[in-house]
């Protein structure tokens, strides 16, 4: 009994998997989740599933569940990459730049050791950039503050409009937020 559960469950996962990358690819990402779920169910120990969930995730803007799945995944098989990406884009997106940096630059160390190829060396770049984006972010964000503080409030105008472009350059929300608070206080000294 135990062997035709086995085959059952094995047919079950190919038809999920097959599926769930007919719905990956129409881009209906919480229907996706769904179906992660259930290979999730079917094999709770795999890695790629809970990772790929979190992908899910980071597409319908749920970052909580992004890093949740991710940091999971991560505990599954601590060299595997693409969570250390993917935690590292949702923690940027919830304005965590400190966890993202660690995880980003796991990422780019696994990546560039374990995979040489051109699209690899791309992504490495690629959230390379990140990093530099979210260090450059932080540091202009203590200057603005620094600067309202002492009531340089000339300055914080060029500042925040640096931070505004970073913002946009990297599609992150809570990039775009902190522009609008460090612009509240900006034009709240004015008065």
């Amino acid at each position: 009994i135990a062997i035709k559960d086995l085959r059952a469950q094995r047919e079950v996962e190919k038809d999920t998997t097959g599926k769930l990358k007919t719905t990956i690819g129409k881009k209906d990402y919480l229907l996706a989740a769904k179906k992660y779920d259930l290979a999730i169910a079917l094999e709770p120990n795999n890695a790629i599933y809970v990772c790929n969930r979190a992908a899910c995730w980071l597409m319908v803007n749920n970052y909580e569940k992004a890093v949740n799945d991710s940091n999971f995944a991560i505990a599954l098989d601590p060299l595997y990459q693409r969570a250390y990406e993917r935690a590292g884009k949702a923690y940027l997106a919830l304005g965590n730049t400190s966890k993202a940096r660690t995880h980003l630059r796991r990422f780019c160390e696994l990546a560039s050791s374990m995979e040489d190829t051109p699209k690899m060396r791309a992504k490495v770049q690629e959230m390379k950039n990140e990093i530099r984006k979210a260090d450059e972010f932080d540091q202009l964000l203590q200057k603005s503050l620094k600067r309202i503080q002492q009531h340089k409030f000339v300055d914080v105008s060029s500042i925040t409009k640096r931070m505004k472009q970073i913002a946009i350059s990297s599609g992150v929300p809570f990039l775009v937020d902190a522009c609008l608070v460090i612009a509240k206080a900006y034009w709240s000294g004015i008065d």
